[in-house]
């Protein structure tokens, strides 16, 4: 594989997930840059160099973003007709958390909104590499957003017995609190991460300290600790 470089890559299909975001998915080169689980990928703009953690990959063909429009952002028009044009100039791969196969995984994922993007990476290459490890997702979404995702959740779910799903719909104030409130604690310390906004990622903080989880996200960049360095984690 090449080492982080900028790439011109098509549009390749666009689907709507809620009244704001969608699903792209973005045609790769045969040779592109290592991109691993939980990665993100910089959109090359004039007003702004926005992430977007990967939420989907297939190396060497394409691999998927889910992409809000949002009204605070001066980058947000030129992204969106970007796309229809056709093609997004883009770098690859930043962000620090990144699941490989001598890593210690995490035990619970937890988003807000597209956030969830690299928890569903995540999701996938568990389901497909380490199918016996066992794993929560807590997410809270527009109705709309979970519900274009919810086949594909319960189909892993399915697949995968380790997997369990708590959805939440993002106009139920207190149902992330009670579902935080709720979350059982680990025999040893848990590692969880977290994607989302300052405001949510501060929200989960404090309920998982007190479940005795260790907090990851891209706006605390620690690298996931390798299963030599568990014992640390744990004491």
């Amino acid at each position: 594989m090449l080492e982080s470089s900028a790439l011109k890559t098509p549009v390749l299909s666009r689907q709507r997930l809620d009244a704001a975001t969608e699903r792209v998915t973005l045609g790769l080169p045969s040779r592109h840059p290592d991109v691993r689980p939980g990665q993100a990928i910089q959109v090359q703009l004039a007003d702004g160099r926005p992430f977007f953690s990967i939420a989907g990959l297939q190396p060497g063909a394409s691999l998927e973003l889910h992409v809000t429009r949002r009204r605070d952002s001066r980058s947000n028009p030129q992204l969106f007709a970007a796309l229809d044009a056709g093609s997004l100039q883009i770098s690859l791969p930043h962000g620090a958390i990144a699941l490989t196969d001598d890593r210690r995984l995490p035990d619970i994922l937890i988003a807000s909104q597209s956030g969830y993007a690299q928890s569903r990476a995540m999701l996938d290459w568990m389901a497909r590499r380490r199918p016996g490890h066992r794993c929560r997702l807590l997410w809270q979404a527009s109705s709309g957003y979970l519900e274009a995702e919810r086949p594909w959740l319960e189909k892993l779910a399915a697949a995968w017995a380790g997997l369990s799903l708590t959805l939440l719909p993002l106009d139920e104030h207190d149902a992330l609190n009670e579902a935080l409130a709720a979350l059982p604690s680990p025999s040893t310390q848990g590692l969880a991460v977290v994607s989302g906004s300052s405001h949510f990622l501060d929200a989960a903080r404090h309920a998982l300290r007190r479940h005795r989880y260790t907090l990851l996200s891209d706006q605390n960049p620690a690298a996931l600790p390798s299963i030599e360095q568990e014992n640390a984690l744990c004491r």
